[in-house]
């Protein structure tokens, strides 16, 4: 995987765009280092969850892992799933789990 850092939201300007009216303009910023995935939530209004075991916690900022999922809004996915839609050239669109 390229490191790179990705800005999430719903605004064209940000580089993984999610067509969700629960993500905010500028939600999150998702920097991959190798195999290493840093997920930090910019304020957004609705929040970014990650789940567990337990189900989806609130999640500010930290380490996330490739296959694991997690949620800005209510748009749900994993950090590979993303990625694969911008190696296809495609913007992700909404989904409700």
């Amino acid at each position: 995987m390229e490191s790179r850092t990705y800005i999430v939201g719903r605004s064209r300007s940000c580089d993984i765009q999610l067509s969700d009216a629960t993500v905010s303009g500028r939600h999150a910023e998702l920097i991959v280092m190798d195999d290493l995935i840093h997920l930090a939530d910019l304020g957004s209004t609705n929040g970014t969850y990650v789940l567990t075991k337990e189900g989806f916690k609130s999640f500010r900022d930290g380490y996330v892992k490739q296959e694991q999922k997690f949620a800005f809004g209510h748009y749900v996915c994993s950090v590979l799933q993303l990625m694969e839609m911008i190696r296809q050239g495609e913007q992700p669109t909404a989904q409700v789990s």
